[in-house]
C-alpha cells in the first residue's frame, strides 16, 4: 500500500488523494452551468472573469464573502462542511482578483481576529481555448497545491488561462 507522503508524484504524473478527487467532482457539479454561461459571455461579449476559491476555518467566512462581494459577483458554496466557497467575478483580471483576495484575508485576520489558515486560489479566464473541465481542473490544481503548503497562515495563489 502506498504511503500518503508518496502521493505527490509517481512516474512524473501528479496523483491526487480520494478527498482531492471528490472535491474536484463537487467543483465540477457546482460550477458546470455557471462556467458554461461565463464562457458564453466571454465568447460573445468579451467578458473575462475570475474565480476566487477560498477556504478558512472562520465561521463567518460566508457572511464576510457575501458582504464584500460586488452585486455582479456570484457567491457559490463548493463544500460547506470544509467552509469552501467560490466567488466568480465578472470583468476582473488577475490583479483585481488578487487585490480582492487580499482584502478578504485582511478582513478575516484583522476584523475577525482569526488565527486560522486561509487559502485562496485566483484563476482568471480570458481565453476560450480551455474547456469547462480544464478550467475547473486548473482551479482545483492551484488550490490543492497551496493547501499542501503549510508554511504560511494566509496564502493567495494566482493563475491566468
Amino acid at each position: 500500500m502506498m504511503e500518503k507522503s508518496n502521493l505527490k508524484n509517481i512516474r512524473g504524473q501528479i496523483v491526487y488523494s480520494e478527498k482531492e478527487i471528490l472535491l474536484g467532482l463537487k467543483m465540477m457539479e457546482r460550477l458546470d452551468k455557471v462556467t458554461d454561461m461565463m464562457l458564453f459571455l466571454l465568447e460573445h461579449r468579451n467578458l473575462y472573469f475570475s474565480y476566487i476559491l477560498m477556504s478558512a476555518d472562520d465561521k463567518n467566512l460566508k457572511a464576510i464573502l457575501r458582504k464584500e462581494k460586488r452585486e455582479t459577483d456570484l457567491l457559490l458554496p463548493i463544500d460547506v462542511d470544509q467552509n469552501l466557497y467560490v466567488i466568480i467575478c465578472q470583468e476582473t483580471k488577475i490583479e483585481g482578483g488578487y487585490r480582492f483576495s487580499e482584502r478578504l484575508i485582511r478582513k478575516l485576520e484583522v476584523e475577525e481576529e482569526s488565527k486560522h489558515q486561509h487559502h485562496c486560489a485566483v484563476l482568471t479566464v480570458s481565453s476560450l481555448k480551455h474547456s469547462f473541465r480544464q478550467i475547473i481542473f486548473h482551479l482545483l490544481d492551484i488550490y490543492i497545491s497551496q493547501r499542501n503548503d503549510k508554511t504560511r497562515q494566509a496564502q493567495i495563489t494566482l493563475r491566468t488561462i
